[in-house]
Order: C-alpha cells, then structure tokens, then sequence
C-alpha cells in the first residue's frame, strides 16, 4: 500500500472518542431521582430490580474510564504514518541521520513507539469486549424485566447503533496499525540503523 493513502485512510478514520460520547448519551444511566427521563419506565422497576441495574451499570462505568485512557490511539498512528513517509524519503534520499531518528521513534519513544501502540490497541480490543458484555446483560436483565413495549422503547434508541460504529472503528485501527508495522519492517528490514 502506498504510505500516503495509508496515511490519508488513517487520517479518515473516525475516532473512538466522539462515538463513545454518543453512545454514553444515548445509553442509560444508573436509575436514580432524573436520570432517563426518555425510558420512565426504568423508574417504574422493583427496588430489588433497580439494585441490580444499577450494580451493572457501575460497571458499566468503569469500563468506559478504562476506554478512555486509548483515545490518542488515531492521533499517535496519524504521527507513526507520516513518519513511515519520512523515513521513506530519507532513505531515497540517502540522508545518513534521519533514518535512525525516525527508527528510534518507532522503537523507544515512550509516547510513539510501535510495541506500546499494540499494548493500547489489545487493551481497547479487551475493554471493548467488556463493554459488550456488559451491554449484552443489561438487555438481557431488561428483556426479563420490562413489558415488551417498554423493551422495544428501549432497545430502538441509538445506543446500539454507536457500540456497534465503536467496535468498527476498533478493528479499522487494529488493521491501521498492523500495516504501519509491516510497512515500518519493510523499511527497515536491511537497514543498518544506528539504535
């Protein structure tokens, strides 16, 4: 792949974070004294059934602080990618320092380099599945709980619509970041770079 329209595809590329906000928006909240005010009827549920929701919902929580602490994963593969055109050119332009810059960046930078951006994306990948889950069992607590019309209001919101766009953009920059890094070893392969 060129690296230019990867570059370009990566640039593309919807960040996680304003889906995310969407979906919190859109998502219900513990049930509490004006919370969802659009499903009422979540106030209208048992105390022992409130108590339960609301215990999954905290976890709920916690997982999105977890997510995000991922959010610079597009910016930082934006950077790494417009360093691959770089070192690219050094290396046509046979520049005899600027490649073992651009190396160490990918290697030993604390914010940019290759094998902390793998650790960011496997954390995602790892919340990410989390936070399905745990939606999963608050629909299925729900089906059992609320009338099938309340359900229906319920599950016709939007909220579905964005975990779903979340998880795509996921995947999309777990394969961005798998081709900056064959790409990047392509580069590098018989280079002698000073480390």
């Amino acid at each position: 792949m060129e690296l230019k329209v990867l570059k370009k595809e990566i640039e593309e590329l919807r960040t996680i974070t304003s889906d995310l906000l969407r979906f919190k928006h859109s998502w219900i909240k513990q049930v509490k004294p004006g919370t969802n005010q659009q499903y009422f009827f979540l106030h209208q549920l048992k105390i022992t059934s409130k108590k339960k929701l609301n215990s999954l919902l905290k976890e709920y929580q916690l997982i999105l602080k977890q997510l995000n602490y991922v959010s610079f994963t597009q910016e930082k593969m934006v950077t790494l990618s417009g360093y691959l055109i770089e070192l690219k050119l050094a290396q046509f332009n046979k520049d005899p320092f600027k490649p073992a810059i651009i190396y160490k960046k990918f290697t030993q930078d604390d914010f940019l380099n290759l094998n902390q951006m793998k650790d960011e994306i496997n954390q995602l990948d790892f919340d990410l599945s989390l936070l399905k889950r745990n939606y999963q069992q608050v629909n299925r607590f729900l089906k059992a709980e609320l009338s099938a019309r309340n359900y229906t209001k319920l599950s016709s919101g939007k909220h579905r619509y964005y975990l779903n766009k979340i998880i795509l953009t996921a995947k999309k920059q777990q394969k961005w970041l798998n081709q900056i890094t064959e790409e990047f070893k392509a580069l590098t392969k018989n280079q002698q770079l000073l480390k």
